[in-house]
């Protein structure tokens, strides 16, 4: 589905918002501000030979929509961790201009363990192309699973450790008070020992030698990949550009979605574009 079917199926629905037309129009504007971010990501990559391929709804929209997915913004890849090192360098010394990234490697103070790059003018909260590692894993079935909530575990330490919690909650009160009572239990946990841990886990598996792989943050018991998915990628052009997908995207968006042609009731996906929308909105407000 491509942004006008959308938008023709939205206005022709009762889940139709007042004023949906200039809110979409906004809207189409945030989605491309961070396309172009994801274009000037695949520019590096693809010149530093650094492997990535499009994930989660990134990976959706690309095969199932020819693009964007209408009603989502937000673009998501993965490359491994043991490019992390290589990527970092290269962002500080190539990255357009127009944009600049944000993760632990430039700033101790942020909150998660994977890179978000941004166009300028807007913070990573809001606009980003969010950059997941992911890692080797043990072979044993019983190990995998304590290896991946290892993983969630020191993400979380670090996330909730770190978080801004008036800006995570956007400003709601009870979301607030959450944040606040689950931050106070990460208070004592030093921040070297979280870093030092978190890479420690992150460098254990080799890919090549593992049956699968996680993505190396608090998502890392959700799904886990064979580690084939993540060797074999391909050049695709869509509506939005050339970018780099697994050379069996159906495969692992079955992993992840399961029927991934789905196509949930409009009155979900206006909910959700319309929840995406306040949250720019919110940090569009802020200071920089």
């Amino acid at each position: 589905m491509n942004s006008k079917e959308f938008f023709q199926e939205v206005i022709e629905s009762d889940s139709c918002p007042p004023n949906f037309r200039e809110i979409y129009e906004e809207f189409q504007s945030f989605q491309e501000s961070v396309l172009k971010t994801l274009v000037e990501f695949h520019r590096i990559c693809e010149k530093e030979r650094i492997r990535y391929q499009l994930a989660y709804g990134s990976l959706l929209g690309a095969i199932r929509d020819g693009g964007q997915i209408p009603w989502d913004y937000d673009v998501d890849v993965f490359i491994p961790y043991y490019e992390k090192d290589h990527l970092v360098e290269v962002l500080k010394r190539d990255l357009d201009e127009k944009y600049y990234f944000y993760c632990p490697e430039v700033s101790r103070n942020c909150r998660h363990v994977f890179i978000r790059i941004a166009p300028k003018g807007f913070r990573t909260e809001a606009l980003h192309v969010d950059v997941f590692y992911y890692v080797g894993t043990p072979n044993d079935k019983d190990k995998r699973r304590k290896f991946q909530k290892k993983i969630r575990n020191i993400s979380t330490a670090r996330y909730y450790k770190l978080v801004n919690v008036k800006d995570e909650a956007g400003g709601r009160f009870f979301s607030c008070l959450k944040l606040y009572f689950i931050k106070v239990m990460y208070l004592l946990w030093p921040l070297k020992n979280i870093e030092k841990t978190y890479n420690s886990l992150c460098t254990k598996y080799e890919v090549n030698a593992s049956l699968y792989c996680v993505s190396a943050d608090t998502y890392s018991t959700y799904y886990e990949f064979q580690t084939e998915l993540f060797l074999d990628s391909i050049l695709i052009t869509n509506d939005i550009g050339e970018f780099r997908v697994p050379r069996k995207s159906e495969k692992m968006l079955t992993i992840i979605y399961g029927n991934y042609n789905t196509i949930f009731p409009i009155k979900n996906r206006v909910e959700e574009l319309l929840i995406s929308y306040r949250k720019l909105k919110y940090f569009e407000k802020k200071s920089f």
